[in-house]
């Protein structure tokens, strides 16, 4: 009978270890698919594709809920995500009263997901780290894809050396969305280079010859330089004992650049010598700069413009798209401008000074450590490609860039200190 009635009293138990473990097995897939669904997603435009973003995103943070609890949740950054997002309410809301055009509400709901998920994925991140391989499990599975969908496409052709890839790719509305996230498979290439042996590394090198062979032969500049200026500021932070790492990684930089060269194209907007800037003008005066930066600067200052006149509360969710006087762009290139444009400078302020302290904060840790938490370390060279990259293009209006700074800003925030685990 005592037997009996142990086992009876044990059985809830059980129960609960069972369901518990079902949640964590929903929670790390979740993050597997939506990891993989947010980049494969950028068949539509901006608009569309963002949308379903967030419905995944949503996912995802309703995924989070089993495996942490609102007591988790409820920390200093959940506070600053709701100031953020109160604001983004507010000013969209003044804007839309005072009969801005369009004060698109899609735009707000862009960023308040992302930052939403990043005040849940934190705490459940802690708890349930194998999520992150999950996700990046996801990430390396839609790489292959659309690798695959781009050399099936080649091949396909008659003549692929005069197709228009810049908007023909089969997966991709654009090849400069395509480069963006090929920038993040770099970085967790160099990463996983960084932190495996045997043959984990040989296929992270792999990977970072096929992903930066596309970067090249796309001939996109922007996140080409984001990683590049990451890649060598992460290098002297870690010291010489990575020398020998950082020499084989050169290497298959200067390989992937040649097997890039075999594939030309009959367009100017392609190819490794766009990408690294060969033929360019090197005339430091105004006009030769606007044209390296492939028109950014009058971009940028048409944006300063429309900021100047609506400083505080600025104009609304996806205000450019229709007073861009330079061309027709939906988006201003430039992550602080884009933020202060939409939604007003103490907002960008607000988000940017929070980047810079986590960007300093990194460079303390990783000098003083050498050899950092590998998530910090993967979270760290993600955020930092993704920020250099948010000077340069729109990381903050498009979803798949801004899915993943959210995530690299995440994974920098979990190696912090820990929270209880508790589940209910």
């Amino acid at each position: 009978m005592a037997e009996l009635g142990t086992g009876i009293v044990e059985l809830p138990e059980v129960e609960a270890s069972d369901r518990n473990a079902l949640y964590d097995k929903v929670f790390c897939w979740t993050a597997g698919f939506v990891t993989f669904f947010v980049s494969i997603c950028n068949i539509g435009d901006s608009l569309y594709n963002n949308q379903q973003i967030v419905f995944a995103t949503l996912l995802w943070v309703l995924s989070a809920f089993l495996v942490t609890s609102l007591r988790n949740i409820v920390q200093l950054w959940f506070y600053l995500g709701l100031a953020l997002m109160g604001w983004l309410v507010f000013s969209n809301l003044v804007a839309s009263l005072q009969g801005v055009e369009p004060a698109r509400w899609s735009r707000v709901s862009d960023m308040a997901v992302q930052i939403a998920a990043f005040s849940v994925l934190v705490p459940a991140l802690r708890v349930r780290s194998e999520a992150i391989g999950w996700a990046l499990g996801g990430l390396v599975l839609a790489f292959f894809v659309n690798f695959g969908w781009l050399v099936v496409t080649w091949n396909s052709l008659d003549n692929p050396e005069s197709y228009n890839w810049v908007w023909g790719l089969p997966n991709f509305v654009n090849i400069r969305f395509y480069a963006s996230f090929l920038m993040v498979v770099a970085a967790v290439s160099i990463w996983g280079v960084l932190s495996f042996q045997s043959w984990a590394r040989l296929f992270y090198l792999l990977l970072f010859f096929l992903a930066m062979a596309q970067i090249l032969w796309s001939g996109s500049r922007s996140p080409l330089v984001a990683l590049l200026i990451a890649a060598i500021f992460l290098s002297i932070l870690l010291g010489r004992r990575y020398w020998l790492t950082w020499g084989a990684l050169i290497a298959v930089f200067v390989a992937s650049a040649v097997v890039a060269s075999s594939f030309p194209v009959d367009s100017g907007s392609l190819g490794v010598a766009r990408a690294l800037g060969f033929g360019s003008k090197a005339v430091m005066d105004v006009s030769s700069v606007n044209e390296i930066s492939s028109g950014r600067l009058a971009i940028w200052r048409d944006a300063a413009q429309w900021i100047g006149m609506r400083p505080i509360l600025g104009w609304g969710g996806d205000f450019y798209r229709g007073v861009s006087s330079v061309s027709s762009l939906a988006q201003v290139h430039n992550g602080p401008l884009q933020l202060a444009l939409e939604w007003g400078i103490p907002l960008a302020v607000l988000l940017f000074s929070r980047f810079l302290f986590l960007a300093i904060n990194g460079v303390k840790q990783i000098y003083t450590h050498r050899h950092q938490n590998e998530i910090f370390l993967l979270g760290y060279l993600l955020f930092l490609s993704m920020l250099i990259h948010s000077a340069l293009d729109g990381v903050f209006y498009h979803g798949t860039p801004l899915f993943f700074m959210m995530l690299a800003v995440s994974l920098i925030t979990v190696t912090g200190p820990l929270v209880k685990s508790d589940r209910r």
